[in-house]
């Protein structure tokens, strides 16, 4: 059953951010974005138009997560090699 809303629509109920304000909280540049989408499995933007793109902001707070929990268990591993050695 449709919910009655187009893909445009369903975008503008969703928060989006761009790759500047994605870049200023994550402390890194834009560039460093782009290849996070290339190499790290970053959520890939929503392309709005040729030269305007967004990101799900609920996708990119999931990735982050994500990969807290993955340095977090990381840095456990790591502290109990250290802690063995």
């Amino acid at each position: 059953m449709s919910s009655g809303f187009t893909g445009a629509q369903r975008l503008q109920a969703m928060q989006t951010v761009t790759a500047k304000q994605v870049a200023a909280w994550l402390g890194v540049n834009r560039s460093t974005i782009y290849r996070y989408v290339e190499e790290r499995g970053f959520p890939k933007p929503v392309i709005l138009s040729p030269r305007r793109q967004v990101f799900v902001c609920d996708e990119v707070i999931e990735w982050f997560r994500q990969r807290q929990e993955n340095d977090i268990k990381v840095e456990e591993i790591r502290n109990a090699l250290l802690a063995a050695g």
